[in-house]
């Protein structure tokens, strides 16, 4: 007889409610889930006497609460970053704590008490990472105090589960341990596959090929690939208060430095760890240990004392309050609310398609985190443990400047180069998970391009995504749901000009995440790219919008998001009155070797037509008064425009004041201006196809810009 023959709890009767307890059920699904993280659901069930379908529905259940959650995490050798403490301004700590949980390399924030209010965990693979954490990030908060530590590795952490279930039970859901492979480099194809699995780590393998562009097989032998090598592993993790588990305990402690592996490893294992690291300090283990009462930290106190007779415990606090736990940001009970998918290379220098080969000379080459084909192989001399030199930036109380700058930092070896010790062969193939050198033969640089294999491991060629695919993927991902796209965007460079979203990424990820899920719908019309921007038309039904006529424009940097501009208008309903609708035309451009003169040409328009108002001007720019018109409030021809442009009053008034931006691609060129309609502060957004030197035809979106005191950030529409 099943558990669920004998009258186990119908998770559907609780879905999307407040679970306060979880039940023995529930435990016990997340034991398995812990042990296994993408153990099948027939396995899982086989072992806890459920079926398939009543595990799978559990989960679902513990996941839609909040309750319980699935991630990748970094494999062992990937797992070192730092350990830091703030003491933070009064009134300040609600903004700090926003602020680092937003930050792609922060694993977990949580709020202390004692000397310091916070601790924040990061990861940073490799030394560019750290510095740029803790002198760029760090170093730019607003605190009053900072004491960082470096750590090198971690005993237990993601391995720590419940352990509710017996041994034999366990058993039958632990997998054996696969065959390690020698370590090589992370290429930008595994980054996109951890970042996929950063918020569910049981997705499904042809979901995962789905948004990478691959195939159910080829991912499923590139994860196998990057465990293997241990550059990615998987964690289980649940709301602790509702495990009993309301506080945790942050202690520094005193080890015999020729005892710090063997006491680290043995505490990892301890049922209460949570987070055992050694760091580069006097106290020179840090732990961080569930409580289930003040009292408990007393016990398990004088249990460490009488097991490790020659540890010293330096400092302790109570951890009141966990903020984020490995990129999810919890509520007050502890659930999961959302995730800012944890990014370890988020800080360190990229070549064009993210962590894969730039250049020899970048930092990740010289580091060995990333090894070309012809790169020397980093010293194994050079890459014991003790990692790097402590460096505790210090915030002075007299001027507010921060000691123990980045030239007072002493790299002793480089113990973050430890996964790369290893043989390196050479890549001279490329496929999925392999990536051919660009100075491997000959030294030409090009870029990289990725080779996915069909389902019968045929190599199938596959070009870039460009600049403006991305740009219109962003926007689809409204529709549906997946966040993989978000990557795109440099989150430390984001610049936002929409006036009514804050800076930075966090606020369109919480937009993205308010959105119900299957309530949008967005469809791209056509989309441009003119150098470092790339710019796209698109018709979006939004929730809680409506109908939307929208263009989107991004900037690049190294291949990555750092800017955003938007204009975004209702559609109204019916055509315009040349019976065309908003987004109805040619989408396609043509003629790209005139992009240049189009410009040029577009920019005279709205300069001596729209701009000045000159009506004599006209004939110069459309060809025998021709002018196909898309906008609701322009009719179609010339004669239309010369009544726009004499009407000074009226809702429809339209006045260009201010051209700010002229971007083009073949025929079709966008204009970005400011101005006026009927009388209200307007951005006005043109977007004109030209066809023999003439302006042809015309598409619009036009926004009120809100009063400055109204704006969310200070960057200001254009």
């Amino acid at each position: 007889m099943t558990r669920e023959d004998r009258g186990a709890t119908d998770p559907d009767t609780r879905e999307g409610s407040a679970m306060d307890v979880l039940t023995e059920t529930d435990l016990e699904l997340v034991d398995a889930v812990q042990i296994n993280p993408r153990a099948s659901w027939a396995a899982i069930g086989s072992a806890l006497g459920l079926s398939p379908v009543t595990a799978a529905r559990h989960w679902k259940s513990l996941t839609a609460s909040g309750a319980a959650w699935a991630c990748a995490t970094m494999g062992s050798d990937w797992a070192r970053g730092a350990f830091v403490e703030l003491a933070c301004p009064h009134g300040g700590t609600d903004e700090i704590v926003r602020l680092l949980c937003e930050v792609p390399e922060v694993l977990t924030v949580g709020r202390t008490t004692g000397d310091f209010d916070l601790y924040v965990i990061s990861v940073s693979p490799t030394v560019q990472a750290l510095r740029t954490f803790l002198f760029e990030t760090i170093a730019k908060l607003d605190v009053r105090r900072v004491r960082s530590h470096v750590y090198s590795q971690i005993f237990g952490g993601p391995a720590w589960r419940l352990r509710v279930l017996n041994r034999t039970t366990a058993a039958r859901v632990r997998e054996e341990s696969p065959r390690q492979l020698p370590h090589t480099a992370v290429d930008p194809q595994d980054r996109l596959l951890f970042l996929a699995l950063g918020a569910d780590a049981r997705r499904p393998y042809p979901e995962l090929a789905e948004e990478l562009g691959s195939t159910p097989q080829a991912v499923r032998r590139r994860m196998d690939r990057m465990r293997r090598r241990d550059q990615i592993a998987f964690r289980a993790d649940m709301a602790r208060p509702l495990a009993g588990f309301p506080l945790a305990a942050l202690l520094w402690l005193k080890v015999p430095d020729a005892d710090v592996e063997s006491v680290g490893r043995d505490l990892g294992r301890w049922a209460e760890v949570r987070f055992c690291a050694p760091v580069v300090s006097a106290a020179n283990l840090v732990l961080i240990v569930n409580l289930r009462s003040p009292e408990h930290l007393d016990s398990f106190v004088g249990k460490l004392f009488s097991t490790h007779g020659g540890v010293e415990i330096a400092d302790r606090r109570l951890v009141l309050h966990l903020e984020k736990v490995h990129g999810h940001l919890l509520d007050s009970e502890g659930r999961s609310r959302r995730v800012v998918p944890v990014d370890p290379w988020a800080g360190q220098a990229e070549g064009p398609d993210g962590p894969g080969p730039a250049r020899p000379d970048s930092a990740l080459t010289r580091l060995g985190v990333l090894t070309p084909d012809l790169a020397p192989v980093p010293d194994p001399a050079a890459s014991r443990r003790g990692a790097v030199s402590r460096c505790v930036p210090q915030r002075s109380p007299d001027d507010g400047s921060f000691t123990g700058a980045p030239d007072r930092v002493s790299f002793l070896h480089l113990g973050w180069s430890s996964p790369y010790r290893r043989e390196h062969r050479f890549m001279s193939r490329t496929r999925l998970g392999r990536v051919r050198s660009p100075w491997a033969a000959g030294g030409a640089s090009h870029r990289r391009t990725d080779t996915p294999t069909d389902q019968r491991g045929t190599e199938r060629s596959r070009v870039p995504i460009s600049k403006k695919d991305r740009t219109t993927a962003i926007s689809k991902s409204i529709e549906t749901g997946k966040r993989h796209p978000l990557h795109y965007i440099d989150s430390r460079r984001y610049v936002q000009h929409n006036v009514n979203l804050g800076d930075g990424l966090g606020p369109l990820l919480r937009f993205f995440d308010e959105l119900p899920e299957g309530s949008s719908k967005v469809n791209p019309i056509r989309a441009f790219e003119d150098g470092d921007i790339s710019f796209a038309h698109i018709e979006y039904h939004l929730h809680g919008y409506g109908h939307v006529a929208g263009f989107e424009i991004h900037r690049w940097e190294d291949d990555r998001i750092v800017e955003h501009w938007d204009n975004l208008e209702p559609v109204p309903e019916g055509a315009g009155s040349g019976g065309r609708t908003v987004f109805d035309g040619p989408t396609e451009p043509t003629d790209l070797h005139k992009t240049a003169s189009n410009k040029q040409l577009a920019e005279r328009f709205v300069r001596e037509v729209l701009v000045t108002r000159t009506v004599e001007a006209l004939p110069e720019f459309l060809a025998g008064g021709e002018f196909a018109q898309h906008s609701h409030r322009w009719g179609d021809g010339i004669e239309e425009l010369e009544r726009l442009l004499a009407t000074n009053d009226g809702e429809d008034a339209t006045a260009h004041h201010t051209l700010h931006r002229v971007l083009g691609e073949g025929d079709f060129v966008l204009t970005m201006s400011e101005g006026t309609v009927g009388g209200v502060h307007s951005a006005l957004f043109d977007l004109f196809r030209l066809s023999e030197d003439k302006v042809v035809e015309h598409w619009e979106v036009v926004e009120p810009i809100p009063p400055r005191d109204q704006w969310q950030n200070d960057n200001g529409k254009f």
